[in-house]
Protein backbone atom coordinates (compact mmCIF):
# COMPACT_ATOMS: atom_id res chain seq x y z
CA UNK A 1 0.00 0.00 0.00
CA UNK A 2 1.63 3.14 -0.85
CA UNK A 3 -0.01 6.56 0.37
CA UNK A 4 1.24 9.89 -0.22
CA UNK A 5 0.59 13.63 1.37
CA UNK A 6 2.53 16.28 1.34
CA UNK A 7 5.68 14.56 0.10
CA UNK A 8 5.39 11.38 2.53
CA UNK A 9 4.95 8.02 0.75
CA UNK A 10 1.77 6.45 2.26
CA UNK A 11 -4.35 -0.63 0.07
CA UNK A 12 -17.72 -8.21 3.36
CA UNK A 13 -15.36 -7.58 6.91
CA UNK A 14 -13.57 -11.04 8.01
CA UNK A 15 -14.50 -11.19 11.33
CA UNK A 16 -12.92 -14.42 12.57
CA UNK A 17 -10.96 -13.51 15.21
CA UNK A 18 -8.13 -16.27 15.11
CA UNK A 19 -4.35 -15.46 14.70
CA UNK A 20 -3.26 -13.99 11.41
CA UNK A 21 -0.76 -16.94 10.90
CA UNK A 22 -3.26 -19.78 12.53
CA UNK A 23 -5.47 -19.94 9.32
CA UNK A 24 -4.11 -20.52 5.38
CA UNK A 25 -4.90 -17.51 3.02
CA UNK A 26 -7.57 -17.32 0.82
CA UNK A 27 -6.65 -17.31 -2.73
CA UNK A 28 -8.83 -14.39 -3.44
CA UNK A 29 -9.49 -11.05 -1.56
CA UNK A 30 -10.74 -8.20 -2.44
CA UNK A 31 -9.89 -5.21 0.33
CA UNK A 32 -11.16 -1.65 0.26
CA UNK A 33 -9.75 0.70 2.49
CA UNK A 34 -10.45 4.51 3.75
CA UNK A 35 -7.72 6.65 4.12
CA UNK A 36 -8.27 9.50 6.49
CA UNK A 37 -6.10 12.54 7.85
CA UNK A 38 -6.91 13.37 11.04
CA UNK A 39 -10.21 11.59 11.17
CA UNK A 40 -11.65 13.03 7.64
CA UNK A 41 -11.94 10.91 4.58
CA UNK A 42 -9.36 11.70 1.78
CA UNK A 43 -8.91 8.72 0.16
CA UNK A 44 -9.46 5.03 -0.91
CA UNK A 45 -6.86 2.32 -1.22
CA UNK A 46 -7.98 -1.15 -3.22
CA UNK A 47 -6.22 -4.16 -3.11
CA UNK A 48 -6.95 -7.50 -5.00
CA UNK A 49 -4.94 -10.69 -4.12
CA UNK A 50 -4.65 -13.96 -6.19
CA UNK A 51 -2.85 -16.94 -4.24
CA UNK A 52 -1.97 -20.35 -6.63
CA UNK A 53 0.51 -22.42 -4.98
CA UNK A 54 3.87 -20.25 -3.69
CA UNK A 55 2.43 -17.65 -6.29
CA UNK A 56 0.92 -14.80 -5.55
CA UNK A 57 -0.06 -11.15 -8.04
CA UNK A 58 -1.62 -8.59 -6.64
CA UNK A 59 -2.63 -5.14 -7.60
CA UNK A 60 -3.36 -2.31 -5.84
CA UNK A 61 -4.72 1.48 -6.96
CA UNK A 62 -5.03 4.62 -4.69
CA UNK A 63 -6.53 7.43 -5.02
CA UNK A 64 -5.96 10.88 -2.91
CA UNK A 65 -7.64 14.35 -3.13
CA UNK A 66 -7.54 16.90 -0.18
CA UNK A 67 -8.92 20.00 -0.42
CA UNK A 68 -8.57 23.29 1.47
CA UNK A 69 -11.57 26.19 1.24
CA UNK A 70 -13.05 23.93 -1.29
CA UNK A 71 -10.11 23.80 -4.04
CA UNK A 72 -8.02 20.82 -4.46
CA UNK A 73 -4.88 21.47 -2.94
CA UNK A 74 -3.26 17.71 -3.47
CA UNK A 75 -4.27 15.22 -5.95
CA UNK A 76 -2.72 11.53 -5.87
CA UNK A 77 -3.65 8.36 -8.10
CA UNK A 78 -1.14 5.25 -8.11
CA UNK A 79 -2.04 1.68 -9.94
CA UNK A 80 0.46 -0.87 -9.62
CA UNK A 81 0.56 -4.99 -9.98
CA UNK A 82 2.96 -7.01 -8.83
CA UNK A 83 3.88 -11.40 -8.67
CA UNK A 84 5.83 -12.79 -5.87
CA UNK A 85 7.08 -16.46 -5.62
CA UNK A 86 6.77 -16.86 -1.92
CA UNK A 87 8.34 -13.78 -0.53
CA UNK A 88 10.61 -13.28 -3.45
CA UNK A 89 9.67 -10.52 -6.02
CA UNK A 90 8.92 -11.64 -9.67
CA UNK A 91 8.01 -8.45 -11.65
CA UNK A 92 6.44 -5.24 -10.62
CA UNK A 93 5.20 -2.28 -12.73
CA UNK A 94 3.40 0.90 -11.82
CA UNK A 95 2.03 4.45 -12.91
CA UNK A 96 1.51 7.24 -10.34
CA UNK A 97 0.31 10.72 -10.94
CA UNK A 98 1.80 12.40 -7.75
CA UNK A 99 0.04 16.00 -8.16
CA UNK A 100 0.96 16.11 -11.76
CA UNK A 101 4.29 14.65 -11.50
CA UNK A 102 4.51 11.65 -13.34
CA UNK A 103 6.40 8.07 -12.80
CA UNK A 104 6.46 4.93 -14.12
CA UNK A 105 8.04 1.96 -12.86
CA UNK A 106 9.13 -1.61 -13.53
CA UNK A 107 11.00 -3.97 -12.09
CA UNK A 108 11.84 -7.63 -12.46
CA UNK A 109 13.72 -10.24 -10.92
CA UNK A 110 17.03 -11.04 -13.01
CA UNK A 111 20.34 -13.05 -12.64
CA UNK A 112 20.23 -13.16 -8.67
CA UNK A 113 19.45 -9.10 -8.64
CA UNK A 114 16.14 -7.26 -9.23
CA UNK A 115 16.51 -4.96 -12.45
CA UNK A 116 14.38 -1.82 -11.77
CA UNK A 117 13.80 0.45 -14.36
CA UNK A 118 12.66 4.50 -12.80
CA UNK A 119 11.34 6.66 -15.19
CA UNK A 120 14.00 5.84 -17.79
CA UNK A 121 16.48 5.17 -15.80
CA UNK A 122 17.76 1.46 -15.64
CA UNK A 123 19.84 0.19 -11.83
CA UNK A 124 20.07 -3.08 -9.86
CA UNK A 125 18.99 -4.01 -6.63
CA UNK A 126 19.40 -6.55 -4.44
CA UNK A 127 17.29 -9.75 -4.88
CA UNK A 128 15.71 -8.96 -1.61
CA UNK A 129 14.26 -5.61 -2.53
CA UNK A 130 10.94 -5.29 -2.17
CA UNK A 131 8.26 -2.38 -3.17
CA UNK A 132 6.54 -1.07 -0.54
CA UNK A 133 3.17 -2.71 -1.57
CA UNK A 134 2.84 -3.88 1.92
CA UNK A 135 -0.13 -6.10 0.80
CA UNK A 136 1.00 -8.91 3.40
CA UNK A 137 2.76 -9.30 6.66
CA UNK A 138 6.42 -11.42 5.14
CA UNK A 139 6.61 -9.23 2.27
CA UNK A 140 6.40 -6.22 4.55
CA UNK A 141 9.53 -7.76 6.80
CA UNK A 142 11.77 -6.81 4.18
CA UNK A 143 14.60 -4.37 5.15
CA UNK A 144 15.39 -3.10 1.34
CA UNK A 145 12.17 -1.14 0.09
CA UNK A 146 11.76 0.96 -2.88
CA UNK A 147 8.96 3.74 -2.85
CA UNK A 148 6.38 1.89 -5.31
CA UNK A 149 5.47 5.29 -6.42
CA UNK A 150 8.78 7.16 -7.14
CA UNK A 151 11.09 4.14 -7.29
CA UNK A 152 13.36 5.52 -4.12
CA UNK A 153 15.31 2.85 -2.64
CA UNK A 154 15.17 2.69 1.26
CA UNK A 155 16.49 0.75 3.85
CA UNK A 156 13.92 0.40 7.13
CA UNK A 157 13.84 -1.35 10.26
CA UNK A 158 11.22 -3.83 11.07
CA UNK A 159 10.13 -4.68 14.35
CA UNK A 160 7.29 -8.35 14.63
CA UNK A 161 5.53 -6.95 18.07
CA UNK A 162 3.36 -10.31 17.88
CA UNK A 163 -0.47 -10.18 18.21
CA UNK A 164 -2.18 -7.38 19.39
CA UNK A 165 -6.33 -7.20 19.94
CA UNK A 166 -7.10 -4.35 17.11
CA UNK A 167 -11.03 -2.95 16.72
CA UNK A 168 -12.10 -2.89 12.65
CA UNK A 169 -15.42 -1.42 12.12
CA UNK A 170 -16.45 -2.35 15.67
CA UNK A 171 -15.32 -6.26 16.15
CA UNK A 172 -12.17 -6.87 17.87
CA UNK A 173 -9.64 -8.55 15.89
CA UNK A 174 -6.73 -10.32 16.68
CA UNK A 175 -3.81 -8.89 14.29
CA UNK A 176 0.09 -9.42 13.85
CA UNK A 177 1.62 -6.16 13.98
CA UNK A 178 4.46 -5.26 12.30
CA UNK A 179 6.32 -1.88 12.83
CA UNK A 180 8.81 -0.52 10.35
CA UNK A 181 11.55 2.01 11.46
CA UNK A 182 13.58 4.03 9.94
CA UNK A 183 13.45 6.20 6.13
CA UNK A 184 9.42 4.80 5.75
CA UNK A 185 8.11 4.83 9.44
CA UNK A 186 4.56 3.24 10.22
CA UNK A 187 2.65 0.88 12.19
CA UNK A 188 0.79 -2.62 10.19
CA UNK A 189 -1.48 -4.52 11.17
CA UNK A 190 -1.98 -8.02 9.45
CA UNK A 191 -4.41 -10.76 9.40
CA UNK A 192 -3.82 -14.56 7.77
CA UNK A 193 -5.27 -13.10 4.02
CA UNK A 194 -3.50 -9.56 3.94
CA UNK A 195 -3.02 -5.71 5.65
CA UNK A 196 -5.76 -4.46 7.77
CA UNK A 197 -4.62 -1.48 9.12
CA UNK A 198 -2.11 1.37 8.56
CA UNK A 199 -0.84 4.27 10.78
CA UNK A 200 1.70 6.98 10.16
CA UNK A 201 2.07 10.51 10.52
CA UNK A 202 2.19 13.08 7.71
CA UNK A 203 5.13 15.25 6.82
CA UNK A 204 3.06 17.88 8.87
CA UNK A 205 2.65 15.08 11.72
CA UNK A 206 -1.05 14.47 11.26
CA UNK A 207 -2.71 11.14 12.01
CA UNK A 208 -2.85 9.56 8.87
CA UNK A 209 -4.58 6.00 9.18
CA UNK A 210 -5.96 3.44 6.50
CA UNK A 211 -9.37 1.89 7.99
CA UNK A 212 -10.59 -1.32 6.45
CA UNK A 213 -13.84 -1.16 5.13
CA UNK A 214 -14.66 -3.80 2.64
CA UNK A 215 -13.03 -7.32 2.49
CA UNK A 216 -14.52 -10.33 0.33
CA UNK A 217 -12.51 -13.89 0.22
CA UNK A 218 -13.10 -16.71 -1.76
CA UNK A 219 -10.91 -19.76 -2.35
Amino acid sequence: MNVRLAGLSLAALLVSPAFAGSVAPQKHVHRVFDIMREGSKIGTDTFDISRQGDATSVKVNTHIIVKVAFITAYRYDHSEAGTWKGTQLVSFKSKTDDNGKDHTIAATQSEGKIALDVDGTSTTAPKSTQPASLWGAEVSKQKQIFDPANGKRMAVGVQDLGDETVEVNGVPRQLNHVKLTGAFPRDLWFDEDGLVKMELRGSDNSQITSQLRVSTASN
